[in-house]
């Protein structure tokens, strides 16, 4: 099992938002995109229960965060768990 292009797409872009907070950032474009290719690269080493897990997390973040800023917290809780399923430390917090 690997993850869906979109799932892929997501989490780049999670990544894209929380890299400060996540010890991502670097100098420039270009380098932020192999960080980002990296990390997303690091996911194809997990099992395909942790696989189907990630899955799940990114379909719940988008289904709240359509809501606004209702779900803050919730939304939070799923980056966390999403980024240390990664491997990722850092506090992630939704703007």
């Amino acid at each position: 099992m690997s993850l869906t292009p979109m799932t892929r797409y997501y989490i780049r872009r999670l990544l894209a938002e929380r890299a400060e907070s996540l010890g991502l950032t670097v100098s420039n474009a270009e380098n932020d995109s192999q960080a980002f290719a990296d990390q997303l690269a690091r996911l194809k080493s997990l099992t395909a229960t942790k696989l189907a897990e990630v899955e799940l997390i990114v379909r719940m973040h988008q289904t709240l965060s359509r809501n606004g800023q209702t779900y803050n917290r919730s939304l939070a809780n799923l980056e966390q768990k999403l980024f240390a399923i990664m491997g990722l430390g850092g506090k992630s917090t939704k703007n």
